[in-house]
């Protein structure tokens, strides 16, 4: 499963019923890649698309019982990463790459020399 799909997946998670346009802000994703990514995700039961009542042409985007079926999978899988990946890291030492992990998620292509 692509990274992507999985960041859509989370963030759909804690904000359900989302457009695409703040989907595409929230994962950093340019709307074309979106709008591709969602049709397949569609496509392959993760996700619904429902019309907003109000206006025909807005429509919201939220998971379906199989994804969550599949996230739970997920942070099962991600609880033991980080189990692993933070042994022998004490508090104080976690606390600190928690404060610095938001900066790396807005400066993706950021290089550590």
């Amino acid at each position: 499963m692509f990274s992507r799909t999985i960041s859509i997946l989370f963030s759909l998670a804690e904000k359900s019923l989302q457009t695409q346009t703040q989907l595409c802000e929230d994962v950093l994703i340019e709307r074309a890649t979106m709008a591709n990514t969602l049709k397949r995700r569609e496509r392959d039961g993760l996700i619904l698309r429902c019309r907003d009542v109000h206006d025909r042409r807005q429509s919201f985007i939220t998971l379906t019982p199989k994804s969550r079926q599949l996230l739970s999978k997920l942070v099962a899988a991600a609880r033991e990463i980080n189990n692993t990946a933070v042994k022998g890291i004490n508090q104080a030492e976690a606390q600190k790459l928690l404060q610095y992990l938001p900066c790396l998620k807005r400066n993706p292509n950021l290089y550590l020399s």
